[in-house]
């Protein structure tokens, strides 16, 4: 990138300007950081749009459901590691349901009319 009208002889070991006469490349530092170009995954914004979308998004993998137990907010691409708790129960194993006259979470045992559990 650069004015055709100014070029540039990278090669030339008396240049003392290596990088573009314009605005044309967004970043001088990073060969693949240009106005049009394609994304490397790297997290960065390879395009100069302003904006990390699609190729450019680096993938951080890691469990996606905000239900389960080890959810990742920063990974952007399930792995298939979700935990979640079992039935009537949070992920730190405290009962979520109720418990029954027999102790079971979640139970449906209910005391009788001579106060057995049944």
């Amino acid at each position: 990138f650069g004015d055709p009208n100014a070029p540039v002889n990278a090669c030339d070991p008396n240049n003392t300007t290596p990088y573009a006469f314009n605005d044309q490349d967004c970043d001088d530092g990073n060969a693949a950081v240009y106005f049009g170009a394609l994304g490397t995954g790297e997290n960065l914004d390879n395009n100069c749009d302003g904006a990390i979308l699609g190729d450019e998004v680096m993938t951080v993998t890691g469990c996606t459901d905000e239900s389960a137990c080890n959810f990742d907010p920063s990974a952007n691409s399930d792995d298939g590691s979700c935990l979640f708790p079992e039935p009537n129960y949070d992920c730190d194993g405290n009962c979520t349901a109720g418990v029954d006259c027999a102790g079971n979470c979640g139970g449906s045992a209910v005391l009788d009319e001579c106060g057995v559990c049944g």
